[in-house]
């Protein structure tokens, strides 16, 4: 796939994705839906890969790359996503982020993981990218002891955010609306 194809694709769609940081890939194993692509901060920008099928694993050449001073800004929020457990329904909550570039383009991605939050938060404070959470997940990652308290406060918290604030907060595809 070339960056034109990707556009038309990415264009209305929410893409799975992984997200690597410090050599650090987030989720390690995808358990619900298989991603597309991989995110990957880097020193001089974030440079967007295609995973190969099925896998994890990037392709070799890089598809595109997004620099810091490209990104107007990256919105992060959490995503209630419905799942089955056994023979019910079920939710959870992955991560929702769009990159919103200075020429007017921005492109929406979901992970399954948050526990990179507060790396991917400090990374990009130190390139100067405005991110905007507001949920709080970065805050609620970094006083929770665990992966666990954190998702778990998160859990206990997120009705009533999305309630104040008036944001959807239920997801069932992958185009955006």
């Amino acid at each position: 796939m070339d960056i034109t194809s990707f556009e038309a694709f990415a264009s209305h769609r929410i893409l799975q994705t992984t997200i690597e940081i410090d050599g650090e890939t987030y989720p390690s194993l995808p358990v619900k839906l298989p991603p597309l692509f991989c995110l990957a901060v880097a020193e001089s920008g974030i440079n967007l890969f295609e995973l190969i099928p099925l896998t994890t694993r990037k392709k070799q050449d890089k598809l595109a790359m997004f620099s810091y001073r490209d990104i107007e800004k990256i919105v992060i929020s959490p995503i209630k996503k419905l799942t089955s457990v056994v023979f019910a329904l079920g939710d959870r909550l992955n991560l929702d982020i769009i990159l919103h570039l200075t020429d007017g383009r921005q492109f929406h991605f979901e992970c399954e993981d948050m526990s990179m939050l507060v790396q991917l938060a400090a990374s990009l404070a130190s390139h100067q990218v405005t991110l905007l959470d507001r949920f709080g997940l970065i805050q609620s990652y970094q006083d929770a002891t665990s992966t666990k308290e954190g998702y778990q406060f998160l859990i206990e918290k997120f009705s009533g955010i999305s309630d104040e604030q008036q944001l959807v907060n239920l997801r069932i595809g992958q185009v955006e609306e």
